[in-house]
Parts: C-alpha cells; structure tokens; sequence
C-alpha cells in the first residue's frame, strides 16, 4: 500500500469511526477494512477505486454531521457521542428520551372525530402544538412532499418561502441558511448547488461584512417581518445600499492577564 492510499484509509477508517461512535475501535477498523477490501476486488481502476473511497467518506460525514450536531433558527442542538475519546460521558439519560438524538421538529396536532391528525401548511388554524412528551409519544408526521426528512421549522410560517432551499439535495439535512447548504454540498458531498433564484438578492440593507460576504436584511411581504442572511457579494445587489467596514476589532484577540481571567467578577457586599 502507497502512502497516498494509507492516507485515504485512514481517513476512511476516522470517517467510519466518527459516524459509529457506539461501536469499538476494532469493530470500526474491521467494517472499514471490508469496505476497502470490497472495493478494491470490484475496482480495479486505480482512478475508480480512490473516487469510490472518497465517495464512501462523504457519505460517512454526512451521517456523523447528522448525529452529532444540527444549528437551527433559534438554537443550536450538539449531542454527546458515545467515543469517550471524543465527548465526556453524558450526565443524564437524555438519550432514552429523545431516541433520534435531536429533539423533534414542533408538529401541531388536529383532534378530529374519529383521530388526531396533522393538518396541512393550509389548515392548521384549529389545530395547537402539542407539547414535548405528547410529540414523543403520539408517531406522526406530516406529509413531507418535497423533503427526504421533516426540517426543523417544516411548520414555521415566516420561513415557509425558503425551506426548501435550505435542505441539501442529496441527504436532506436542514440548514439555517442558503450559504451553509452551500459550503455543506461543496465540501461533504463535493458538488455544488444550483441556486434557486437567477437574479441577485436585493436586500432592504446591510447589517455587516466580513471577507467576501454581506450580512443581508431581507423583507418578507408574506409574513411582513425581517431575515438576516450571510450571502456572497457576488449573489447580492447592493447598487444604493452603504456596505460596512468590517469591524477591526472582530478581527482582534483580546490579550489578558491571567490574574484578571481568574479574578472573581462578583463583590461582597459589606
């Protein structure tokens, strides 16, 4: 074996590993040397072979994003994996109560005479939310025309125009934003994402910079309220509109003593 493909199996066997946490390190290495070993007899084109092995990478990635972190609208959910080489053991038995590792997308539930149901994006006015163990324990979901899985704000009514845009195409993962579906499709899956608008974004003002983004404030007439997003200078048109600086001091590493990081921040009262 080159050095070259001691690299990739390596990688291949640290990619394995990280979307398998609940499995031993000698588990791991065997999967992945059978996923090599595999591919190797079928493949016998040095070019195939390294394409496929990369390709199995992404996938593995993609599945190890997926269980361990998400960012959403309103917060962001980062779950402990069970390689205590990786995360500390967990403090509570939070993972017998959220069985898919995240909390669930919220879901209103429609009482009918004979069932409770999901009412359609329209016609939820008589419906209500239900509460968290309630949405554990009753197992529906809406119909997901359009996505491979329920994104988080499936039911958010100020960002119904933009869902679908924020879902990768190839593994349905849900985003916060247009750019980070972007980066995620580059660098996971190592394609890129046609963009659902030809025109550039023409923003209502811009809130920020930094290096060859805007932090764009957009209107939504649908729901008259305001969103930010991060997007490229080359997708925004900005003719009229004051671009800011970006900050100097963003870009500074605050320098303190140690005595002042360790100092105690609260005073006795007397």
């Amino acid at each position: 074996m080159s050095s070259k493909e001691g690299d990739l199996y390596h990688q291949l066997f640290l990619a394995y590993k990280g979307s398998h946490a609940d499995l031993p390190a000698q588990v791991c290495q065997k999967n992945a040397n059978e996923i090599w070993k595999t591919a190797k007899e079928k493949l016998k084109n040095k070019e195939k072979f390294i394409g496929h092995i990369n390709d199995v990478i992404r996938e593995l990635k993609v599945k190890a994003t997926k269980n361990k972190a998400t960012m959403l609208s309103y917060f962001t959910q980062v779950i402990k994996c069970a390689d205590e080489s990786c995360c500390s053991p967990p403090r509570s038995a939070l993972k017998y109560v959220f069985t898919d590792t995240f909390m669930p997308p919220p879901c209103p539930i429609l009482q009918t005479p004979s069932k409770l149901v999901v009412p359609s994006l329209l016609d939820k006015g008589k419906s209500k939310f239900s509460p968290l163990l309630v949405r554990l324990s009753v197992n529906l979901s809406p119909s997901l025309e359009g996505f491979k899985q329920m994104p988080y704000d499936f039911f958010c009514p100020s960002v119904q125009s933009d869902l679908k845009k924020k879902v990768c195409p190839t593994c349905g993962i849900y985003f916060t934003s247009h750019r980070s579906v972007q980066m995620h499709c580059r660098y996971v899956h190592g394609k890129t994402v046609q963009d659902h608008c030809e025109t550039r974004v023409r923003p209502q003002r811009l809130a920020a910079r930094r290096a060859n983004e805007l932090l764009c404030i957009v209107r939504r007439y649908e729901t008259s309220s305001e969103d930010a997003d991060w997007l490229d200078e080359d997708e925004v048109d900005a003719s009229g509109l004051t671009i800011p600086e970006p900050s100097s001091s963003a870009l500074q590493v605050p320098v303190m003593k140690e005595s002042e990081w360790l100092a105690n921040p609260w005073t006795e009262e007397q």
